[in-house]
């Protein structure tokens, strides 16, 4: 999978309030082309809200998104998946009664392949075919790919999530929270899986996590957000080194 043209992913000043409350005040981050950057902070920090200001699903307050030269801060969600911005979710938004070959087929924006409709039957020289079976090998679930997206453990809904990704060929990826919910004895797999992912594709991606271990491992930097504000910015030794981001994670280890 060779992703798009690389370019930069870059916030200004973004914020969002709700009813006065401050939910995330003036982000001001840059991530470059095939970064991993990891995004920690206590419950209630703001990191899965920053994740939907960034693919439009909530509308910011104030500042701005961009996606290379591309300031998409008041596109819809689909306009930014079409420039290459791939996200998977805290809660699973697969189409649990369709098969696993399905769900890949339906709701990957496939660069370069026409979006299929719900109703249209697979077929054998559906172009989609390829792609799709492709991703599925590459996380691990070419097997699978007869099974209804129900029947899958939790650990292979994650897989397909991701093979929902790699499908789309983003040059751009947000995870939010992929171990949620994750067997502790499948965390190790799956985090070796997204590690080969970023390395084999070159994309950007952003992960929000609580696995700090996970995050600690993956990551070439860390964003650490507390109270809605980005605290530090920084290589993984670093911030865990910080008075600051020790003191917003009383009672946890780093």
């Amino acid at each position: 999978m060779t992703p798009r043209e690389p370019s930069v992913l870059r916030t200004e000043g973004l914020t969002f309030r709700a009813g006065g409350a401050k939910i995330v005040e003036d982000v001001s981050l840059t991530v470059p082309p095939g970064e991993f950057l990891g995004i920690i902070g206590p419950n209630g920090a703001g990191k899965t809200t920053l994740l939907n200001l960034l693919t439009g699903t909530v509308r910011t307050t104030a500042g701005t998104v961009w996606l290379g030269d591309t300031d998409v801060t008041r596109m819809a969600p689909h306009r930014r998946a079409r420039l290459g911005l791939a996200r998977t979710f805290q809660t699973s938004y697969l189409l649990l009664g369709l098969t696993v070959l399905e769900n890949v087929r339906l709701m990957a924006q496939t660069r370069g392949v026409r979006r299929m409709g719900l109703l249209r039957t697979l077929t054998s020289t559906d172009e989609t075919l390829d792609a799709a079976h492709a991703a599925l090998e590459r996380v691990g679930l070419g097997g699978a790919a007869t099974l209804q997206a129900g029947a899958l453990s939790h650990g292979d809904r994650r897989k397909l999530e991701l093979a929902i990704v790699v499908a789309a060929e983003a040059p751009f990826v947000l995870l939010d929270e992929p171990m949620a919910g994750v067997n502790s004895e499948d965390v190790h797999d799956l985090t070796e899986l997204i590690r080969r992912l970023h390395v084999d594709t070159g994309a950007t991606f952003l992960m929000v996590e609580h696995h700090l271990d996970v995050v600690l491992g993956l990551a070439d930097r860390v964003a650490v957000m507390h109270k809605g504000e980005l605290l530090a910015v920084d290589l993984p030794d670093r911030v865990t080194a910080d008075e600051r981001v020790q003191t917003a994670y009383v009672g946890e280890l780093l």
